[in-house]
């Protein structure tokens, strides 16, 4: 019935499956509600929505679910009320307290919304998931003209000897997200050691920097992480910095050592793509050429070494790739 786009009797259909069909009357029931809104139902859709929170009152999919349907009809109260019950069900879910906080923000409930953050920010344990609820919390204290206050509520936190590295690292994140990549960098940097191993920070200093125009600076704290976790995501990340920094030899080698160590050939060929736009066309000639001398009918391989002897005006070179793909 839905199929063929008889939505009312399709919506029949699921109520009578969500009477006989007790185990999965939740997933009917959320049938049910999409149906009738879909109908323009709108009494009848949140009816449905209200029987589903009931069907499974400590269901916090179901108050989601019943939340966005809400939005949909454009009952905002209703929809901001049931993601209240589902954070209070589930305090320690941080999806559900950042959809609540997302929610409040984009209707301007800019101190709830604060609020909801804070409690977020106190129950992660991650330094990954504070420094996002900083960046959220940056942007509405700004909106009211308040960024010290963050500052100075993350400051108290940081005089705990125990909080110092995490809360700098925070303090460090909302001068970045307001802007500030000098105040941010400096923070971050008062934490490095002679000898740091300290992946996380040497990562957001690579990125701070870039973000500052300091590639030079960037490319030193790259290279340093790029030692201590060696891979593909690493190393990659390196060799674009110094292709930017216009150390484009330095950059070539890592290009090619990734790409020969590429296995799969739907990645391999996107690496090749990849350096063809960044123009580095003489890394692609390094790769292909010794990939085609054992594979001479790879047509996609030959191509691109085509295409990289054109963009050099070595033209003789393309039309021998190009006649041997005819």
């Amino acid at each position: 019935a839905e199929t063929s786009g008889d939505y009312g009797a399709a919506a029949a259909v699921n109520r009578k499956l969500a009477e006989i069909d007790r185990r999965l009357r939740s997933e009917h029931l959320m049938n049910v509600a999409r149906l009738e809104a879909q109908l323009g139902n709108r009494d009848a859709a949140i009816a449905a929505g209200k029987e589903l929170i009931v069907a499974a009152p400590g269901n916090t999919d179901n108050y989601e679910f019943f939340s966005q349907l809400c939005y949909k009809l454009g009952e905002t109260e209703m929809a901001l009320d049931s993601l209240r019950k589902a954070v209070r069900i589930d305090p320690a879910e941080p999806a559900l307290t950042m959809a609540l906080g997302r929610a409040l923000a984009e209707e301007f409930r800019t101190d709830e919304a604060i609020e909801v953050y804070w409690r977020a920010f106190e129950r992660s344990d991650e330094i990954e998931d504070k420094t996002t609820l900083v960046e959220k919390l940056t942007s509405l204290y700004e909106q009211q003209n308040q960024f010290e206050k963050l500052l100075e509520r993350l400051e108290r936190d940081r005089q705990e000897e125990s909080k110092r590295r995490e809360m700098t690292i925070c303090i460090a994140q909302a001068h970045h997200t307001s802007g500030d990549y000098g105040t941010a960098r400096r923070e971050l940097e008062s934490l490095l050691t002679d000898n740091t191993k300290d992946t996380n920070l040497l990562q957001q200093l690579s990125k701070l920097c870039e973000s500052g125009s300091d590639l030079a600076a960037a490319v030193e704290y790259q290279t340093q992480l790029s030692k201590i976790a060696p891979g593909h995501e690493t190393e990659f990340r390196l060799a674009k910095l110094l292709f930017s920094n216009g150390q484009r030899e330095a950059a070539s080698e890592i290009f090619v050592k990734l790409t020969a160590r590429e296995e799969n050939p739907v990645r391999l060929l996107k690496s090749v793509d990849g350096l063809l736009r960044r123009m580095n066309y003489e890394s692609v000639v390094k790769i292909t050429e010794p990939l085609l001398s054992e594979s001479r009918a790879d047509w996609e391989l030959l191509y691109r070494e085509g295409v990289a002897f054109v963009k050099q005006d070595k033209i003789s070179e393309a039309k021998i790739r190009f006649e041997r793909i005819l």
